[in-house]
């Protein structure tokens, strides 16, 4: 009985999706401008294995040496930067023909290999169990890995099982990490403790002061460390903050981060409704290290789930892209790059454009600017002058760091910013227009900057696998995958 109201649930909700997906508005200038948004890169499936290939890799880079540097690492980071220039370039030759079959097979190799490797490794650094409590976890891990195959399945029974029961599994390994890593050994994570016991109780956030937990200062700029004491605040925009909050009044703010991770998971399935959805939703969820970053409280999740808002509003209601594209860049420092990517979003013409990414960046700047008029010097100082500080890492997973190993000097500073406006450049002049492309370009544009960059770890990459499974999400599947389910109840 509860399977038959499993399934009728799940066929209406699919039925309701593939109509959210139809163009046609009762208002004719709606109707049209909904048409010219929703209109697919005219090579979808290329985008869709592009990033399913690309999350695939660069999640077994990170996974070699937790996203610290790694010859092979490096090696599938370029690799990477490769195919994701190629389905740039390639987005708009439609007699690159990709069947529905190879996007299935692809899928299913990539989540196996993914299982295979997270059996292997512990999901964190700092986890303190004992043996029965590890029995759980790798019992539940073996059993999701053998469940998450019938992902891929024609059946939409069994499909619609397999996604619902592997949610429930990443939910309770997340869970079950956050048990036992209660206080990671990370200055990201003491950071965010701080700021939310600061602001809840009145006081600046951007003016607290944290102990050096690590006993060294390698990890920091000059200045930063003062008697053991990390002389600047809290370091990120304030709705990476605010963002947390709910987590850390339930006990411990990753259940934001958990949060944050299921729901962009969840709205993938939405974006692309059928197999092809719910196995790149898995595909993110069980990507190598998600389970390390939820352990270290990496910012990255919220930027992850904002930007997926913005493709489906893209796709679905246009009207509301200017102020889920605001909380997007108000999240973080690194989203400033994105306003350059706004118009291959394809939103209208180009004073539309430029009403919206207006609109986007006052809302940006209503969340931000209380906090920096709270106090504009230690807002400049934790924020901006933070990350100018912050030295080259020998450990970084990038070129500027296999040139320090090899020659001894880092790339200039100057250079991530040349290659990622290059990227930029391409992106404009090569590809289509479509939330799909923009979210490839995205995946491309901070691939080179981070791989360039004095800094690009775990968390970095974790987002650009956000990025190129949001591509895949986007592009509209083959007919033949939907009808082959239909046919299939």
């Amino acid at each position: 009985m509860s399977l038959l109201f499993l399934r009728r649930i799940d066929s209406r909700l699919d039925l309701f999706l593939l109509e959210s997906r139809n163009p046609t508005i009762e208002n004719s200038n709606t109707s049209r401008s909904a048409s010219t948004n929703l209109a697919p890169a005219e090579n979808s499936p290329l985008l869709i294995l592009s990033g399913i290939i690309i999350a695939t890799l660069l999640g077994h880079a990170l996974w070699l040496n937790n996203g610290a540097i790694h010859p092979t690492g490096i090696l599938l980071v370029a690799i990477s930067i490769a195919i994701s220039s190629l389905a740039i370039i390639c987005s708009t030759k439609a007699s690159l023909h990709i069947s529905s079959q190879a996007i299935q097979l692809t899928l299913w190799v990539a989540l196996g290999s993914q299982f295979a490797v997270i059996n292997l490794i512990p999901p964190g650094v700092y986890i303190s169990a004992s043996g029965p409590d590890w029995q759980i976890f790798s019992a539940v891990l073996a059993a999701t890995t053998f469940v998450a195959g019938g992902i891929i399945s024609n059946n939409r029974l069994i499909n619609s099982l397999s996604f619902y029961i592997s949610l429930a599994a990443f939910v309770f390994l997340a869970l079950w990490v956050i048990r036992f890593s209660p206080s990671p050994k990370i200055d990201v994570f003491g950071f965010q403790v701080e700021a939310i016991r600061s602001l809840l109780g009145g006081s600046n956030p951007y003016e607290i002061r944290t102990p050096n937990i690590y006993g060294h200062t390698h990890f920091y700029g000059p200045g930063v460390v003062h008697d053991g004491v990390v002389q600047f605040g809290f370091p990120y925009f304030p709705l990476s903050l605010l963002a947390v909050i709910p987590g850390g009044l339930l006990g411990d703010l990753r259940f934001a981060q958990i949060f944050f991770i299921v729901a962009t998971g969840i709205l993938f399935t939405r974006l692309q409704p059928g197999s092809i959805g719910r196995g790149i939703a898995l595909l993110y969820w069980f990507s190598p290290r998600t389970l390390f970053v939820i352990e270290q409280s990496w910012t990255e999740p919220l930027m992850l789930f904002l930007a997926t808002l913005v493709a489906l509003a893209a796709k679905t209601n246009p009207r509301i892209v200017a102020p889920a594209f605001g909380l997007l860049l108000s999240a973080k420092q690194t989203m400033f790059l994105m306003p350059f990517l706004f118009p291959l979003l394809n939103l209208g013409d180009f004073k539309g454009q430029i009403r919206a990414l207006c609109i986007s960046l006052g809302i940006a700047g209503l969340i931000t600017l209380p906090f920096f008029l709270w106090n504009p010097l230690e807002f400049w100082r934790s924020v901006i002058d933070w990350q100018l500080i912050q030295p080259s890492r020998p450990d970084a997973l990038s070129f500027s760091a296999l040139s320090h190993s090899v020659t001894g000097t880092y790339f200039p500073v100057y250079l991530p910013f040349l290659g990622s406006a290059a990227c930029v450049a391409l992106a404009f002049w090569k590809s289509a227009r479509s939330p799909a492309v923009w979210a490839m370009s995205t995946t491309m544009v901070y691939l080179v900057f981070f791989a360039m960059n004095k800094q690009a770890f775990c968390n970095y990459y974790f987002m650009v696998i956000g990025f190129a499974c949001l591509a895949a999400a986007c592009a509209s599947v083959p007919d033949s995958v939907n009808r082959s389910s239909a046919k299939n109840p």
